[in-house]
């Protein structure tokens, strides 16, 4: 739930602790799925530009 004031917030240091991101891969492991992503964002753009143009 979103904690809207910042005084309540947890912090970063108890973010790290939080089991969500305990059991998180390295961030190495996105790098694959980002550059995937933005291949086929460029891909379906280039695509929708080479029809309608």
């Amino acid at each position: 739930m979103l904690v809207r004031d910042p005084a309540q917030r947890a912090t970063a240091a108890e973010l790290l602790h939080h089991p969500f991101l305990r059991q998180a891969g390295p961030p190495s492991l996105l790098v694959p799925l980002i550059r995937q992503f933005r291949d086929s964002q460029s891909n379906l753009y280039n695509m929708y530009k080479n029809q309608y143009s």
